[in-house]
Protein backbone atom coordinates (compact mmCIF):
# COMPACT_ATOMS: atom_id res chain seq x y z
CA UNK A 1 0.00 0.00 0.00
CA UNK A 2 1.68 3.53 -0.81
CA UNK A 3 1.98 5.56 1.91
CA UNK A 4 -0.12 8.56 2.36
CA UNK A 5 1.56 10.63 3.98
CA UNK A 6 2.45 11.28 8.01
CA UNK A 7 0.96 12.07 10.85
CA UNK A 8 2.46 12.81 14.50
CA UNK A 9 0.10 11.34 17.50
CA UNK A 10 0.76 14.21 20.44
CA UNK A 11 0.05 12.32 23.53
CA UNK A 12 0.87 11.42 27.49
CA UNK A 13 3.66 9.15 28.20
CA UNK A 14 2.32 5.70 27.13
CA UNK A 15 2.79 3.10 30.12
CA UNK A 16 -0.30 3.19 31.81
CA UNK A 17 -4.43 3.89 31.96
CA UNK A 18 -6.80 4.20 29.30
CA UNK A 19 -5.03 6.75 26.96
CA UNK A 20 -2.46 5.04 25.98
CA UNK A 21 -5.33 2.09 24.48
CA UNK A 22 -6.88 5.21 22.75
CA UNK A 23 -3.70 6.03 21.16
CA UNK A 24 -2.87 2.69 20.12
CA UNK A 25 -6.08 2.14 18.84
CA UNK A 26 -5.87 5.25 16.48
CA UNK A 27 -2.16 4.51 15.63
CA UNK A 28 -3.59 1.09 14.42
CA UNK A 29 -6.22 2.17 12.56
CA UNK A 30 -4.33 4.93 10.11
CA UNK A 31 -1.43 2.52 9.63
CA UNK A 32 -4.01 0.32 8.52
CA UNK A 33 -4.98 3.05 6.11
CA UNK A 34 -1.94 3.59 4.84
CA UNK A 35 -0.12 6.55 6.83
CA UNK A 36 3.09 6.69 8.42
CA UNK A 37 2.35 7.14 12.20
CA UNK A 38 4.72 8.66 14.94
CA UNK A 39 3.93 8.88 18.25
CA UNK A 40 5.48 11.88 20.43
CA UNK A 41 4.93 12.23 24.09
CA UNK A 42 5.92 14.98 26.83
CA UNK A 43 8.40 13.41 29.32
CA UNK A 44 7.49 13.59 33.06
CA UNK A 45 9.44 13.97 35.82
CA UNK A 46 7.73 10.99 37.35
CA UNK A 47 9.25 8.59 34.41
CA UNK A 48 11.56 10.38 32.37
CA UNK A 49 13.40 12.17 34.86
CA UNK A 50 16.54 12.62 32.83
CA UNK A 51 14.71 14.51 30.13
CA UNK A 52 13.57 17.10 32.18
CA UNK A 53 14.92 20.04 33.66
CA UNK A 54 13.17 21.07 37.26
CA UNK A 55 14.31 24.21 39.02
CA UNK A 56 16.84 22.23 41.44
CA UNK A 57 18.54 21.24 38.91
CA UNK A 58 18.92 23.95 36.15
CA UNK A 59 21.98 25.33 38.19
CA UNK A 60 23.75 22.22 37.93
CA UNK A 61 23.14 22.75 34.20
CA UNK A 62 20.56 20.08 33.31
CA UNK A 63 18.77 21.00 30.05
CA UNK A 64 15.58 19.62 29.03
CA UNK A 65 16.30 16.59 25.96
CA UNK A 66 14.06 14.87 23.31
CA UNK A 67 15.10 11.04 23.30
CA UNK A 68 13.69 8.61 20.33
CA UNK A 69 12.48 5.53 22.03
CA UNK A 70 12.10 1.74 21.42
CA UNK A 71 9.24 1.88 18.57
CA UNK A 72 5.44 1.56 20.41
CA UNK A 73 2.58 -0.53 19.20
CA UNK A 74 4.09 -0.52 15.85
CA UNK A 75 4.81 3.32 15.87
CA UNK A 76 8.01 4.92 16.17
CA UNK A 77 8.08 6.41 19.12
CA UNK A 78 10.18 9.80 20.60
CA UNK A 79 10.02 11.82 24.30
CA UNK A 80 9.91 15.16 25.00
CA UNK A 81 11.54 17.04 28.06
CA UNK A 82 10.61 20.25 29.32
CA UNK A 83 11.96 22.80 32.01
CA UNK A 84 10.59 23.23 35.09
CA UNK A 85 8.52 20.14 34.91
CA UNK A 86 7.09 20.91 38.37
CA UNK A 87 4.78 23.12 37.32
CA UNK A 88 2.98 20.38 35.23
CA UNK A 89 1.96 23.06 32.34
CA UNK A 90 5.22 23.01 30.91
CA UNK A 91 4.75 19.31 29.46
CA UNK A 92 1.97 20.75 27.24
CA UNK A 93 4.13 23.81 26.07
CA UNK A 94 5.56 24.23 22.67
CA UNK A 95 9.88 24.41 22.39
CA UNK A 96 12.06 24.09 19.92
CA UNK A 97 11.62 20.23 20.19
CA UNK A 98 8.26 20.44 19.42
CA UNK A 99 7.99 22.81 16.95
CA UNK A 100 10.63 20.38 14.85
CA UNK A 101 8.56 17.69 15.32
CA UNK A 102 5.35 19.40 14.49
CA UNK A 103 6.58 20.53 11.21
CA UNK A 104 8.35 17.39 9.69
CA UNK A 105 4.62 15.91 9.92
CA UNK A 106 2.05 16.44 7.12
CA UNK A 107 -1.15 16.03 9.75
CA UNK A 108 -1.59 16.13 13.57
CA UNK A 109 -3.83 14.30 16.16
CA UNK A 110 -4.00 15.25 20.09
CA UNK A 111 -5.00 12.55 22.50
CA UNK A 112 -5.34 13.20 25.75
CA UNK A 113 -6.81 12.44 29.45
CA UNK A 114 -7.81 15.88 29.16
CA UNK A 115 -7.67 18.94 26.20
CA UNK A 116 -4.38 20.38 27.42
CA UNK A 117 -2.11 18.34 24.71
CA UNK A 118 -4.44 20.41 22.62
CA UNK A 119 -2.21 22.92 23.15
CA UNK A 120 1.17 21.98 22.19
CA UNK A 121 -0.54 22.13 18.21
CA UNK A 122 -2.04 25.05 19.10
CA UNK A 123 1.21 27.34 19.66
CA UNK A 124 2.65 25.43 17.21
CA UNK A 125 -0.53 27.06 14.85
CA UNK A 126 -1.20 23.83 13.24
CA UNK A 127 -4.98 22.75 12.31
CA UNK A 128 -5.22 19.30 14.46
CA UNK A 129 -7.69 16.85 15.90
CA UNK A 130 -8.03 16.21 19.78
CA UNK A 131 -9.42 13.25 21.53
CA UNK A 132 -9.58 13.47 25.16
CA UNK A 133 -11.73 11.70 28.06
CA UNK A 134 -12.41 15.11 30.86
CA UNK A 135 -11.49 18.47 31.67
CA UNK A 136 -8.68 19.31 33.37
CA UNK A 137 -10.69 19.31 37.02
CA UNK A 138 -12.36 16.26 35.99
CA UNK A 139 -8.88 14.45 35.45
CA UNK A 140 -7.00 15.53 38.27
CA UNK A 141 -9.77 16.25 41.30
CA UNK A 142 -8.83 12.44 42.87
CA UNK A 143 -5.10 13.03 42.60
CA UNK A 144 -5.42 16.59 43.97
CA UNK A 145 -7.44 14.94 47.17
CA UNK A 146 -4.73 12.81 47.77
CA UNK A 147 -1.63 15.25 48.00
CA UNK A 148 0.08 16.11 51.25
CA UNK A 149 -1.47 19.59 52.56
CA UNK A 150 2.03 20.85 51.21
CA UNK A 151 1.79 19.73 47.93
CA UNK A 152 -1.83 19.82 47.74
CA UNK A 153 -1.50 23.89 48.85
CA UNK A 154 0.88 24.83 45.97
CA UNK A 155 -0.79 22.59 43.39
CA UNK A 156 -3.95 25.27 44.32
CA UNK A 157 -2.12 27.90 44.40
CA UNK A 158 -0.07 27.47 41.59
CA UNK A 159 -0.03 24.62 39.21
CA UNK A 160 -3.93 24.15 39.04
CA UNK A 161 -4.19 28.12 37.76
CA UNK A 162 -2.14 27.45 35.43
CA UNK A 163 -3.15 24.40 33.94
CA UNK A 164 -6.88 25.84 34.13
CA UNK A 165 -5.66 29.00 32.08
CA UNK A 166 -3.70 26.38 29.33
CA UNK A 167 -6.92 24.32 29.10
CA UNK A 168 -9.08 27.54 28.33
CA UNK A 169 -6.66 28.73 25.79
CA UNK A 170 -6.40 25.81 24.03
CA UNK A 171 -10.02 25.20 23.60
CA UNK A 172 -10.58 29.00 22.74
CA UNK A 173 -8.16 28.15 19.41
CA UNK A 174 -9.93 27.70 16.39
CA UNK A 175 -7.19 25.11 14.96
CA UNK A 176 -9.02 22.18 16.37
CA UNK A 177 -11.54 19.81 15.97
CA UNK A 178 -12.17 18.42 19.07
CA UNK A 179 -14.03 14.89 19.81
CA UNK A 180 -14.94 13.10 22.69
CA UNK A 181 -14.83 9.43 24.34
CA UNK A 182 -18.23 9.74 25.98
CA UNK A 183 -21.25 11.79 25.72
CA UNK A 184 -19.99 12.62 29.68
CA UNK A 185 -16.94 13.87 27.83
CA UNK A 186 -18.60 15.67 25.12
CA UNK A 187 -20.82 17.62 28.21
CA UNK A 188 -17.64 17.91 30.60
CA UNK A 189 -15.49 20.29 27.74
CA UNK A 190 -18.59 22.26 26.65
CA UNK A 191 -18.95 23.36 29.83
CA UNK A 192 -15.65 24.87 29.72
CA UNK A 193 -16.42 27.01 27.17
CA UNK A 194 -15.97 24.83 23.85
CA UNK A 195 -17.26 24.62 20.96
CA UNK A 196 -19.69 21.62 20.33
CA UNK A 197 -17.78 18.28 20.60
CA UNK A 198 -18.05 14.90 18.20
CA UNK A 199 -18.43 11.75 20.22
CA UNK A 200 -16.11 9.56 18.73
CA UNK A 201 -17.21 5.38 19.47
CA UNK A 202 -13.77 3.88 20.32
CA UNK A 203 -13.79 0.88 18.77
CA UNK A 204 -13.52 -2.74 20.45
CA UNK A 205 -12.02 -5.78 18.42
CA UNK A 206 -15.19 -7.77 18.77
CA UNK A 207 -12.94 -10.72 16.73
CA UNK A 208 -10.33 -10.62 19.72
CA UNK A 209 -12.37 -10.22 22.85
CA UNK A 210 -14.90 -13.02 22.28
CA UNK A 211 -17.26 -15.22 24.64
CA UNK A 212 -15.72 -18.08 25.81
CA UNK A 213 -16.70 -21.83 24.30
CA UNK A 214 -17.89 -22.68 27.71
CA UNK A 215 -18.91 -20.36 30.56
CA UNK A 216 -17.09 -18.97 33.85
CA UNK A 217 -17.45 -20.38 36.98
CA UNK A 218 -20.25 -18.51 38.59
CA UNK A 219 -19.36 -16.00 41.34
CA UNK A 220 -16.19 -14.77 39.60
CA UNK A 221 -15.90 -10.92 39.81
CA UNK A 222 -12.91 -9.33 38.24
CA UNK A 223 -11.52 -6.28 37.46
CA UNK A 224 -8.45 -4.53 35.79
CA UNK A 225 -7.24 -1.14 36.03
CA UNK A 226 -4.61 1.15 37.66
CA UNK A 227 -5.46 -0.19 40.96
CA UNK A 228 -3.77 2.13 43.22
CA UNK A 229 -5.50 4.91 41.64
CA UNK A 230 -7.76 6.35 43.78
CA UNK A 231 -10.59 6.73 41.34
CA UNK A 232 -10.91 3.56 41.00
CA UNK A 233 -11.83 2.95 44.59
CA UNK A 234 -10.86 -1.00 44.57
CA UNK A 235 -10.62 -0.92 48.49
CA UNK A 236 -14.90 -0.44 47.88
CA UNK A 237 -14.57 -3.65 45.30
CA UNK A 238 -13.13 -5.83 47.97
CA UNK A 239 -15.19 -4.78 51.08
CA UNK A 240 -17.94 -5.65 48.63
CA UNK A 241 -16.76 -9.14 48.05
CA UNK A 242 -16.21 -9.56 51.50
CA UNK A 243 -20.05 -8.93 52.49
CA UNK A 244 -20.61 -11.36 49.91
CA UNK A 245 -19.05 -13.84 51.16
CA UNK A 246 -20.22 -12.88 54.59
CA UNK A 247 -23.70 -13.15 53.06
CA UNK A 248 -23.07 -17.05 52.05
CA UNK A 249 -22.17 -16.39 47.93
CA UNK A 250 -19.14 -18.67 46.58
CA UNK A 251 -17.45 -15.64 45.39
CA UNK A 252 -13.72 -14.95 43.74
CA UNK A 253 -12.37 -11.40 42.72
CA UNK A 254 -9.72 -11.14 40.17
CA UNK A 255 -7.96 -7.99 39.97
CA UNK A 256 -5.37 -7.10 36.75
CA UNK A 257 -3.39 -4.24 37.40
CA UNK A 258 -0.45 -3.71 39.83
CA UNK A 259 -1.67 -3.74 43.31
CA UNK A 260 0.08 -1.01 46.12
CA UNK A 261 0.48 -3.01 49.42
CA UNK A 262 -2.71 -1.71 51.02
CA UNK A 263 -4.88 -3.66 48.98
CA UNK A 264 -3.62 -7.28 50.07
CA UNK A 265 -3.29 -5.54 53.46
CA UNK A 266 -7.07 -4.56 53.17
CA UNK A 267 -7.98 -8.05 52.51
CA UNK A 268 -6.40 -9.78 54.89
CA UNK A 269 -7.37 -7.81 57.48
CA UNK A 270 -11.12 -8.74 56.02
CA UNK A 271 -10.61 -12.15 55.96
CA UNK A 272 -10.37 -12.74 52.45
CA UNK A 273 -7.23 -13.00 51.17
CA UNK A 274 -7.29 -16.63 49.91
CA UNK A 275 -10.81 -15.12 47.65
CA UNK A 276 -8.50 -12.36 45.97
CA UNK A 277 -6.20 -12.91 43.50
CA UNK A 278 -3.27 -9.72 42.49
CA UNK A 279 -2.65 -10.72 38.97
CA UNK A 280 -0.28 -8.01 38.51
CA UNK A 281 0.11 -6.54 34.40
CA UNK A 282 -1.57 -8.29 32.25
CA UNK A 283 0.09 -8.23 29.22
CA UNK A 284 -2.18 -7.11 26.14
CA UNK A 285 -2.46 -10.59 24.21
CA UNK A 286 -3.42 -11.89 27.76
CA UNK A 287 -6.35 -9.53 28.58
CA UNK A 288 -9.28 -11.47 26.47
CA UNK A 289 -7.94 -15.13 28.60
CA UNK A 290 -8.72 -12.74 31.71
CA UNK A 291 -12.22 -11.57 30.69
CA UNK A 292 -13.28 -14.64 29.87
CA UNK A 293 -12.41 -16.52 33.30
CA UNK A 294 -14.98 -13.85 35.07
CA UNK A 295 -18.66 -13.75 35.88
CA UNK A 296 -18.75 -10.33 36.15
CA UNK A 297 -17.30 -7.24 36.00
CA UNK A 298 -17.32 -5.04 38.56
CA UNK A 299 -16.42 -1.36 37.50
CA UNK A 300 -16.30 0.34 41.64
CA UNK A 301 -14.76 3.64 39.72
CA UNK A 302 -16.23 7.22 40.94
CA UNK A 303 -16.13 8.45 37.47
CA UNK A 304 -15.04 7.49 33.80
CA UNK A 305 -14.38 9.27 30.60
CA UNK A 306 -15.70 6.08 29.32
CA UNK A 307 -14.54 2.59 30.40
CA UNK A 308 -12.52 1.10 27.74
CA UNK A 309 -12.05 -2.16 29.93
CA UNK A 310 -16.19 -2.46 30.81
CA UNK A 311 -17.09 -2.27 26.73
CA UNK A 312 -13.86 -5.25 26.17
CA UNK A 313 -15.40 -7.22 28.92
CA UNK A 314 -19.27 -6.84 27.91
CA UNK A 315 -17.40 -8.01 24.20
CA UNK A 316 -16.46 -11.05 25.74
CA UNK A 317 -19.99 -12.12 27.25
CA UNK A 318 -19.51 -9.90 30.34
CA UNK A 319 -22.36 -8.55 32.44
CA UNK A 320 -20.79 -5.14 33.81
CA UNK A 321 -22.18 -3.61 37.16
CA UNK A 322 -20.80 -0.04 36.96
CA UNK A 323 -20.78 2.51 40.57
CA UNK A 324 -19.81 4.96 38.13
CA UNK A 325 -23.22 6.65 36.55
CA UNK A 326 -23.98 9.88 35.18
CA UNK A 327 -20.72 9.85 32.59
CA UNK A 328 -18.91 7.38 30.51
CA UNK A 329 -20.29 3.96 31.55
CA UNK A 330 -23.94 5.25 30.76
CA UNK A 331 -23.18 4.86 26.80
CA UNK A 332 -22.60 0.76 27.49
CA UNK A 333 -24.42 -0.10 30.74
CA UNK A 334 -28.05 -0.80 30.17
CA UNK A 335 -29.89 -1.30 33.29
CA UNK A 336 -31.31 -4.82 33.73
CA UNK A 337 -29.76 -5.47 30.15
CA UNK A 338 -26.33 -5.19 29.72
CA UNK A 339 -25.54 -4.68 33.84
CA UNK A 340 -26.69 -2.84 36.57
CA UNK A 341 -25.55 0.41 38.09
CA UNK A 342 -24.71 0.67 41.88
CA UNK A 343 -24.45 3.18 44.44
CA UNK A 344 -21.58 3.89 46.08
CA UNK A 345 -21.37 2.06 48.91
CA UNK A 346 -19.74 -1.55 49.46
CA UNK A 347 -23.09 -2.97 50.10
CA UNK A 348 -24.77 -1.64 47.10
CA UNK A 349 -22.26 -2.76 45.32
CA UNK A 350 -22.34 -6.37 46.63
CA UNK A 351 -26.06 -6.22 46.43
CA UNK A 352 -26.31 -6.05 42.53
CA UNK A 353 -23.44 -8.10 41.91
CA UNK A 354 -25.20 -10.81 43.85
CA UNK A 355 -28.25 -10.30 42.00
CA UNK A 356 -26.20 -11.36 38.88
CA UNK A 357 -24.40 -13.99 40.48
CA UNK A 358 -27.44 -15.59 41.90
CA UNK A 359 -29.78 -15.78 38.80
CA UNK A 360 -28.06 -17.72 35.82
CA UNK A 361 -30.52 -17.32 33.55
CA UNK A 362 -30.57 -13.11 34.04
CA UNK A 363 -26.99 -13.48 34.05
CA UNK A 364 -26.96 -15.26 30.40
CA UNK A 365 -29.23 -13.21 28.93
CA UNK A 366 -27.21 -10.27 30.29
CA UNK A 367 -23.96 -11.82 28.75
CA UNK A 368 -25.45 -12.10 25.46
CA UNK A 369 -27.35 -8.17 24.95
CA UNK A 370 -23.71 -7.07 26.47
CA UNK A 371 -22.11 -8.95 23.20
CA UNK A 372 -24.32 -8.00 20.74
CA UNK A 373 -24.21 -4.32 22.02
CA UNK A 374 -20.44 -3.95 22.77
CA UNK A 375 -19.68 -5.46 18.98
CA UNK A 376 -22.86 -2.86 17.58
CA UNK A 377 -22.17 0.44 19.13
CA UNK A 378 -18.37 -0.07 19.60
CA UNK A 379 -17.43 -1.68 16.65
CA UNK A 380 -14.47 -0.47 13.87
CA UNK A 381 -17.51 0.69 11.73
CA UNK A 382 -18.70 3.28 13.96
CA UNK A 383 -15.13 4.98 14.71
CA UNK A 384 -13.91 5.24 11.21
CA UNK A 385 -17.20 6.61 9.95
CA UNK A 386 -16.86 9.37 13.17
CA UNK A 387 -13.06 9.54 12.46
CA UNK A 388 -13.58 10.35 8.71
CA UNK A 389 -16.08 13.09 9.44
CA UNK A 390 -14.33 15.11 11.68
CA UNK A 391 -11.03 14.25 9.38
CA UNK A 392 -13.11 16.35 6.77
CA UNK A 393 -14.05 18.95 8.84
CA UNK A 394 -10.16 19.65 10.04
CA UNK A 395 -8.10 18.77 6.55
CA UNK A 396 -11.06 18.68 3.92
CA UNK A 397 -9.95 15.30 2.57
CA UNK A 398 -10.98 11.85 3.82
CA UNK A 399 -8.48 9.84 6.11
Amino acid sequence: MAKKGSILLVSMPPYRGGVPALVAIMGRHLISLGWEVRLAFYATLGDNPDLVAPSWRLLSGAVPKMREEAPWNGMPTVAVGCRFPELEATYTQSSAFWRKLVASHDRHIAIGGNPLVSNILVECGVRHLLLCAASVEEDRCARAEAMPFLRRLVDTLAVRPLLEAQQKRALASPLAIRMGISRYTCRLIEAEGATPLRLLPIPTDGARFTPPAVAAAPGVIGFAARLGDPRKRVPMLIEAVALLAQDGHSVRLRLAGEAPAFLPALAERLGIAGLVEFLGHVPDEHLPAFYQSLDVFALPSSQEGLGIVGIEAMASGVPVVSAARNCGPDDFVVEGVTGAFAGDSPRELADRLAAIIGDRPLRAAMSAAARQHAVLRFGEEAFAAGLAEAWRDAWGDAP
